[in-house]
């Protein structure tokens, strides 16, 4: 509760409910498939396209990769493909609708902020996932590894899926200018592959950025989805949930102040 508005909408338009909530998730979720009608191939196709071409594009640099190597690489790639739309992609597009003057309109529609979220993440999800599999069969097959799956990579990858929407959600909304929104999530995908650990460990970054990455949560993201896919590459992932599970509490309350106080 922030200023006596929740995210589940207790102070909603009275227009929202008596749609109920499935039928306002059903109509939400028709919104964003619809306004995503000629993007979603698109962005389903550069989500695998990105995804085996640098997996397979580690192996035309060098002539011998180690099995530990190959590993950060296949297992960091997935964390891309979950992550990029929802910090990259889905902050250009709020500041889209913010330039085209129709931010004011979306967000005005009568469905509890909670189902516009939902919608967005499950949608930010059927983006990735396809990509997240067959990028780790084709880096299986390609590196000839064997991958520990558990049980819990579903959870960790929902979880991975869902704080890196809540984190594009929480800029794009929360920047009221559209061109540093759009600066922010260029200067973010250069961070995602350059300098985070996703696909490469800790220690060949210098100490402080190395110390800066345990704070933030792209490494945390990597760290979560690498534990459900081997053994013994990751050794604190209780310190990785938190950091992620502080980064999704922190862009909830961004994102239901700023959408609050547009009510």
């Amino acid at each position: 509760m922030i200023g006596g508005r929740s995210l589940a909408g207790a102070s909603e338009s009275p227009a929202a409910a008596p749609l109920g909530w499935l039928p306002s998730f059903r109509a939400m979720l028709a919104w964003d498939l619809a306004d995503l009608r000629l993007q979603l191939p698109m962005l389903m196709l550069i989500q695998l396209l990105s995804g085996i071409g640098t997996v397979l594009g580690f192996g035309l640099f060098f002539r011998h990769i180690p099995e530990r190597a190959a590993l950060f690489i296949v297992t960091g790639i997935p964390v891309i493909n979950l992550i990029v739309v929802g910090v990259v992609a889905l902050p250009q597009k709020v500041a889209s609708q913010k330039l085209s003057h129709t931010y004011d309109y979306v967000v005005s529609l009568p469905v509890r902020r909670v189902i516009r979220v939902a919608s967005t993440c499950i949608v930010n999800l059927a983006i990735g996932l396809p990509a997240v599999i067959i990028t780790l069969a084709v880096g299986v097959v390609h590196y000839h590894l064997h991958l520990a799956l558990s049980p819990e990579i579903v959870p960790a990858l929902f979880f991975v899926s869902l704080a890196g929407t809540m984190l594009g959600l929480a800029v794009g909304h929360g920047v009221d200018r559209p061109t540093l929104t759009q600066s922010i999530s260029q200067l973010l995908i250069f961070a995602i592959f350059g300098f985070c650990p996703i696909m490469f460990p800790a220690a060949h970054l210098p100490g402080w950025l190395a110390d800066l990455n345990t704070v933030a949560p792209f490494e945390s993201m990597a760290e979560i989805t690498r534990a459900g896919l081997t053994t013994g590459m990751v050794t604190d992932l209780a310190r990785a949930i938190l950091v992620v599970a502080l980064w999704l509490v922190g862009s909830l309350v961004v994102l239901t102040w700023t959408m609050g106080r547009r009510r």
